[in-house]
């Protein structure tokens, strides 16, 4: 059984919205735009997208770090409680033959140095800035394409709401019409001019039309809340939607170019990726050189209270640099290439099975647009004629020239026809949605 709870909070939302909400301006009806705005300001998916596009700067300012000159700074202290020793020729000592043992250094031992280094060639860290640099680009477009699809989610929720409510709109005044029937048979049902199973039966038709809107109005309240999920709203809160549905716009200046869709460009970008990974293969076999350079100081002394003495520490500094040559790393370089090149192979098949799909996808959207515009027309056509119907059926009825049957007939044709009629009108508004996205135009829905 509906609850009266939800039958008093859909008629609210109804005959709120098409008062334009004039006496409440702290909820004013939304239009999709409104809608649109408050979902990608609140969406999860775009939020996680933008998280992932900051992480991946991030890395990049790692990548980055490593081209700044890198200082470090340490110390050692050592108590050598057995001194090392190492044996000499006994020739330096008169005893030839012999190996002498003899002590070196001093029990305690002190060093703190200065370590600086900084790169001056390094073909693999050079591309691999590239790269972290590409994949801040491909995020971009993750972001971007988050958006595309809460744009598209939220429209279709959006205009799917918004064709329940004006089906259940279209219900409660059939129902109204048809208890003006009732209220009419029954008094002449009270004369004895109208059989009692002639009434019943109107009173059938408005039980069923009951049920089917408040199958309609439950439809209703599912699609608000997840309207409410998409654009960050607790299910709590009031949603009022306007209540007209945009008429059909002109899409004639609207062609596919595969190129501008953003899932062109992230298969591009993997595509620059891959090129970037066979660079960072071929990388490997290059040299790095490195400035590098030393500050120390040392104190060794055979007591511990003079280790710290001023006159005990011995300096030493340096600068230098350092090349190191890769000459053999088992082929990692070679195979990592090969993997390189052939995602760059999958990349390109991706490219070109994308372009036929947008295309396939362009020309579905375009037909059914076209297939739809034609039902609406004939569907308006439909409405006006049975509603003609009906009134000049209700009023021969009353002049007892038409029976029943012709008026339930009647009525029935006509809640057919405003039923075509909307859900022609919806599917106009979703394949237009649908011709925006195979062209990757979602965002000209924000303008």
């Amino acid at each position: 059984m509906f609850s009266m709870k939800k039958l008093v909070l859909i008629t609210g939302w109804l005959l709120t919205g098409m008062a334009g909400m004039a006496q409440d301006p702290v909820k004013p009806a939304m239009d999709l735009k409104g809608c649109l705005a408050a979902a990608l300001e609140n969406h999860y998916k775009i939020k996680t997208a933008d998280l992932e596009r900051r992480r991946s700067e991030s890395q990049l300012d790692q990548v980055e770090a490593a081209f700044f000159p890198q200082v470090t700074a340490g110390t050692t202290y050592q108590d050598y409680i057995k001194l090392p020793t190492q044996l000499i020729p006994g020739e330096f000592f008169g005893q030839p033959g012999e190996m002498i043992p003899i002590q070196f250094g001093t029990q305690y031992n002190l060093n703190a140095s200065v370590d600086v280094s900084q790169v001056l060639f390094n073909q693999p860290l050079m591309v691999t800035r590239k790269m972290a640099r590409k994949v801040i680009e491909m995020n971009r477009l993750g972001v971007e394409k988050s958006r595309e699809e809460v744009i598209y989610e939220t429209s279709q929720i959006y205009f799917a709401t918004q064709g329940l409510l004006h089906q259940s709109a279209t219900l409660k005044t059939n129902i109204e019409k048809l208890q003006r029937l009732v209220t009419l048979m029954q008094e002449q049902y009270d004369k004895g001019y109208v059989r009692k199973v002639d009434l019943d039966r109107v009173k059938v038709n408005i039980s069923n039309l009951q049920s089917q809107n408040n199958n309609v109005e439950d439809a209703c309240l599912q699609q608000l809340a997840l309207l409410k999920f998409m654009m960050g709203l607790p299910q709590s809160s009031l949603l009022v939607l306007k209540d007209e549905i945009e008429a059909p716009v002109p899409l004639g200046e609207l062609r596919l170019v595969p190129e501008q869709h953003l899932d062109y460009q992230q298969i591009l970008k993997q595509e620059e990726l891959a090129d970037l990974k066979i660079k960072e293969a071929r990388a490997g076999y290059f040299p790095t050189l490195t400035a590098i350079g030393q500050y120390s100081l040392s104190s060794q002394q055979n007591s511990f209270n003079t280790l710290y003495e001023k006159p005990g520490w011995l300096k030493m500094s340096f600068i230098g640099v350092n090349l190191s040559l890769p000459i053999f790393k088992g082929f990692g370089n070679h195979y990592k290439m090969n993997a390189a090149k052939v995602e760059k192979q999958q990349a390109g098949i991706q490219k070109e099975n994308l372009a036929s799909f947008l295309e396939v996808q362009y020309l579905n959207a375009s037909g059914k647009l076209e297939v739809n515009r034609k039902a609406y027309e004939n569907q308006q056509k439909n409405v006006q004629l049975a509603e003609e119907v009906y009134q000049v059926t209700l009023e021969q009825y009353k002049k007892g020239i038409s029976p029943l049957t012709e008026i339930l007939d009647a009525e029935t044709a006509l809640s057919a026809a405003q039923t075509n009629l909307l859900q022609a009108q919806v599917q106009i508004k979703l394949m237009e949605l649908d011709l925006y996205k195979s062209t990757g135009k979602l965002t000209v829905l924000m303008n």
